[in-house]
């Protein structure tokens, strides 16, 4: 008998964000995010019915004009395969405000991470986490 793999596709999920050289600022799972939209349309008979997948679209097209307003913090577009439990360590590193460490634990625990190919994301990426790129930091 052989070893079963644990790491069944139901446990994993894809996620989108937005990281800068502070860590992660967003974390979003594609299929809650999807749910939600056919939520909203559901309650609100009212709502033009759109599609979840190009809400989902139109949210990605967002972190990008926000990625590319964030320029000096080194802004990034991600998209990473993770295990529901990893993912969940992430939105709890996320809740205690431990964004550079949240991001590190993706990097290194992600299954597949993506990267906007626009204006250098992936020389980017591999500078991120680093506050020291923050032209801003300490200044009031």
């Amino acid at each position: 008998m052989g070893v079963r793999n644990k790491t069944t596709p139901k446990k994993i999920k894809t996620y989108y964000g937005l990281a800068d050289c502070h860590g992660i600022e967003s974390f979003i799972c594609e299929e809650d995010f999807i749910i939600k939209a056919m939520i909203r349309q559901l309650r609100d008979e009212s709502l033009i019915q759109s599609d979840p997948n190009q809400e989902l679209g139109e949210a990605l097209s967002m972190l990008t004009w926000r990625a590319r307003a964030n320029f000096q913090r080194h802004a990034v577009v991600y998209t990473a395969k993770l295990i529901k439990v990893k993912a969940h360590t992430i939105n709890n590193m996320l809740a205690a405000k431990k964004y550079a460490e949240a991001l590190i634990y993706l990097k290194e625990n992600a299954l597949e991470i993506g990267v906007s190919k626009e204006f250098g994301q992936k020389n980017m990426w591999s500078k991120i986490p680093n506050p020291d790129l923050d032209p801003f930091r300490g200044k009031d």
